[in-house]
């Protein structure tokens, strides 16, 4: 009866004190015990998610965090190696931003237009003369928080783009998750990279990340590798003397990218997808399958999941610097 008037008392709470205090707290108690921490971060997503499908993923979340030790590892590496501010953004614009708040603005509006809103997007900023101007980058930000979406994926020359980093300062709500080399990556901007808890770097890594990921674990950044992944290379990427590393230097999430464009056979691509699910199931480590509409890391992202004998499918679109004055949710 008592942990019942706790739980009540919890919940009560929670509608009283606005969810980044509440955040904030949970923060503080990952930090202090990782496991009590996890549970409020469940406590706080039972209570306010209501998509569907965002509720059946979260059921499997915590179905592998009860079930599996490789997830409760994770929690405990990402919560250790990760600076407190990365932490909290994080929580914040994931959770609260996108998965909270976001999905409701989402629906209504999805509903009013008579489409569906995409859960994420990629920004494709471009590259050399076709670079997209910052009061361009900072126009798609401002639409896409208008329409719920705090959850940004950047392609293109982002670290590289000195008005992107300017719409990340202004925008500390959104995460953005960078497509990027290691190459661009040294200890000055992983010093600069701490000034901004809502970039996420990804790594274009296949088997050879072009250098040492060690300034990123050090300044505790939130990152993650993106694999190109092919039916000749998938056995080597997706090898432990690939991931086992990635994992030591703090990579804490990892895409592995097939292409629809290159027309892997249906066997091939059951196997790649096995073999990524045995990570999944094994490793202290997030991996994610994805299709790309074309060879490379280019077009639009396919998203498919088995979760409770349902497919999840979902298409995370692309928007390119060609894109001429037309609004963002035009373009969905």
């Amino acid at each position: 009866m008592q942990e019942v008037r706790r739980m009540m008392n919890f919940f009560h709470n929670m509608k009283l004190i606005p969810k980044n205090f509440v955040v904030a707290g949970i923060v503080d108690t990952l930090k202090s015990d990782p496991e009590a921490g996890a549970q409020k971060v469940f406590d706080l997503a039972d209570k306010f998610v209501t998509d569907e499908a965002m509720i059946e993923l979260l059921e499997e979340v915590k179905d592998a965090y009860y079930s599996r030790s490789s997830v409760r590892m994770y929690l405990k590496n990402l919560i250790y190696n990760t600076n407190k501010s990365a932490l909290n953004h994080f929580l914040n614009n994931l959770v609260v931003k996108h998965l909270i708040d976001g999905a409701e603005l989402r629906e209504e509006i999805g509903q009013k237009l008579g489409k569906q809103i995409p859960y994420s997007f990629i920004l494709n900023i471009g590259a050399g003369k076709k670079t997209m101007p910052e009061k361009e980058i900072s126009r798609l930000v401002d639409e896409a928080k208008a329409l719920g979406l705090h959850f940004i994926i950047v392609s293109g020359t982002g670290l590289n783009h000195p008005g992107f980093w300017a719409v990340c300062e202004k925008n500390s709500d959104v995460q953005f998750l960078v497509f990027s080399r290691m190459k661009e990556i040294n200890g000055a901007v992983c010093q600069r990279l701490e000034a901004f808890p809502n970039i996420v770097p990804l790594i274009i890594a296949g088997t050879d990340p072009e250098g040492d990921m060690s300034p990123l674990k050090a300044s505790g950044l939130l990152f993650g590798t993106l694999s190109e992944t092919k039916p000749e290379n998938f056995e080597a990427v997706t090898s432990d003397a690939c991931v086992l590393p990635y994992i030591r230097q703090g990579s804490r999430i990892s895409f592995f990218v097939t292409s629809k464009e290159a027309a892997i056979n249906p066997d091939e691509l059951l196997r790649i997808k096995h073999r990524i699910d045995y990570i999944r199931q094994v490793r202290p480590y997030i991996t994610v399958h994805v299709e790309s509409e074309k060879n490379g890391l280019e077009g639009h992202l396919h998203f498919e999941e088995l979760i409770k004998d349902r497919v999840f499918q979902t298409k995370i679109p692309e928007i390119g610097p060609d894109l001429g004055k037309k609004k963002l949710v035009e373009l969905f």
